[in-house]
């Protein structure tokens, strides 16, 4: 995946955010300190061109996120290249004003007669990423290239979800509150019913469970069938 598009992909895949949220990041929303990023908007794709909806998909959708250490150390390298690409490209354009921190995390790319040039050297500051455009032109293009069968883009949020889903119950694993507040679901039962797989039925380890619940506990406890013995 070309820079700056493995960024975008990253963040996705570690995330869980979904793609128009990613595009609807800006640089306000990154806080490398705290190791957070702050989902507030999406981007929104029409026949009329682009819209940053401050409206996310719920009240629930407006949330922190928090980075592993591998995904932050990525980003915070990116923004100091970002930065430094965005002042460059405003002092060669200048009709532009700069908008500081609501510079969008991932903006444009030119196509007019410069596809012979990277995508990092065609980035157009003034406008923010088009998803679609992306998917069409880089992520089609990385399936073929590794082989892969057809994946949606959309498919490797699904899989992170599904991944913390599986680890509940394990040392140090979210719990399924912790789950549906990263991810932006409406409930929790929301995030059960769509993303946890019980798998082929282990019936005697059902049975041992079902048994252990109604195992006595503690020494004061006596069978009933004892009682009447005595």
């Amino acid at each position: 995946m070309p820079e700056p598009y493995d960024m975008f992909t990253r963040l996705v895949a570690y995330t869980g955010m979904r793609p128009e949220e990613a595009t609807g990041l800006t640089l306000a929303d990154v806080d490398t300190d705290e190791g957070t990023i702050h989902v507030r908007a999406v981007m929104v794709e029409t026949g009329e061109g682009l819209f940053r909806e401050e409206f996310t998909k719920s009240d629930k959708s407006r949330r922190l996120i928090d980075l592993d250490s591998t995904t932050l150390a990525y980003l915070t390298r990116y923004l100091a290249a970002h930065r430094k690409r965005a002042l460059a490209w405003f002092a060669e354009h200048p009709e532009h004003v700069h908008p500081g921190d609501a510079l969008p995390l991932f903006v444009g790319c030119g196509v007019g007669g410069r596809t012979h040039l990277p995508p990092v050297e065609r980035l157009e500051f003034s406008k923010p990423m088009r998803y679609s455009a992306f998917n069409k032109r880089h992520w089609s293009k990385a399936l073929k290239s590794a082989a892969v069968p057809r994946i949606r883009f959309y498919d490797l949020r699904h899989a992170d979800v599904s991944r913390q889903v599986d680890r509940i119950g394990q040392d140090g694993a979210f719990t399924l509150k912790e789950i549906q507040e990263r991810y932006g679901h409406s409930s929790a039962v929301m995030t059960l019913d769509r993303y946890a797989h019980s798998g082929k039925p282990d019936r005697a380890a059902r049975r041992r469970a079902l048994d252990a619940m109604f195992v006595p506990k503690g020494t004061n406890v006596t069978p009933i069938a004892s009682k009447r013995r005595s």
